[in-house]
């Protein structure tokens, strides 16, 4: 949401505090959780124009949105990777979500002049419960590999 109303002249500023935050956030769980794996999901893509104009009007476009979830998850991925920290991890939130198919939709007419309907998407950024749980897909498949890694199993004289 920090990026979502972001335009050119101020996007970069806001990604940087957004990262700041969560830098800060991570260290105060590290100080309380030394040993956890922490994992940090990338933004999700959001829908088509269709749903963008039903929910936001003519505040947001999808392509406006497109454009400030990309380089957020950019900066993201640019600035944890340089992380030293072994034991924080980047979710692919970003790839695993349908964004034709798991959005809510509405039917409605055609267009002003045509009475058949027709289903169109109809949150910009929200998930239906099916894109919800393809999230949760994507986190319980993150979450079963790191219990089978070596993070979950130290050697016998490491303590966790």
């Amino acid at each position: 949401n920090d990026v979502f109303s972001a335009d050119e002249n101020d996007l970069e500023k806001r990604i940087e505090t957004i990262l700041a935050n969560a830098d800060k956030l991570i260290a105060a769980f590290r100080k309380e959780a030394p040993n956890a794996v922490i994992g940090v999901g990338f933004v999700t893509p959001g829908a088509n124009q269709d749903a963008f104009g039903k929910s936001y009007k003519c505040g947001q476009t999808a392509w406006g949105y497109f454009r400030n979830q990309f380089r957020l998850n950019q900066a993201m991925a640019r600035h944890f990777a340089g992380c030293k920290d072994h034991k924080l991890v980047m979710i692919p939130t970003n790839v695993n979500l349908d964004t034709e198919n798991n959005f809510p939709t509405r039917q409605e007419p055609a267009n002003s002049h045509n009475p058949a309907t027709v289903v169109r998407l109809n949150n910009g950024v929200h998930p239906s419960s099916a894109g919800y749980r393809q999230i949760g897909d994507t986190f319980y498949a993150w979450l079963k590999n790191q219990l089978a890694s070596s993070a979950f199993n130290p050697e016998p004289n490491q303590k966790q």
